[in-house]
């Protein structure tokens, strides 16, 4: 079998990098709501991580099932490496931009950092289970 040229891989990883920036929307969004109407209730925060992690296996799972057949979409071996990489890079980024323009949210992204870090982040929806 013949290797495929890297250009063509790194033009379908793109979708994935689309998804990456779409899940750490999704993360933000839950983890503003919450700072914004928290008022101290730490406690609550085992139940955004819930819900950071649902809304992300929600959203894994109605891509996947839409773009089930289409070209652009990697092997499961392959995606689950390269979405882990591209979310590695945007949280990165957004740790800067946060220090350097927000640093009162820094901790958003530290956040995101940690649990993509720690491996809580499930990617059985990228493996089709």
């Amino acid at each position: 079998q013949r290797k495929r040229p890297r250009l063509e891989i790194g033009k379908r990883g793109f979708a994935l990098r689309d998804v990456a920036g779409m899940l750490r929307s999704l993360e933000y969004a839950v983890l503003a709501a919450w700072h914004e109407h928290r008022g101290g209730a730490d406690a609550l925060a085992p139940w955004c991580d819930h819900l950071v992690a649902w809304c992300e296996a929600t959203f894994l799972s109605a891509y996947l099932d839409t773009a089930a057949d289409a070209p652009f979409l990697l092997p499961p071996a392959t995606r689950e490496d390269l979405l882990w990489t591209y979310l590695f890079e945007k949280v990165c980024y957004e740790v800067r931009y946060e220090i350097n323009h927000r640093p009162s949210w820094r901790w958003l992204p530290a956040r995101g950092l940690r649990r993509l870090l720690e491996a809580d982040w499930d990617v059985s929806a990228l493996r089709g289970a």
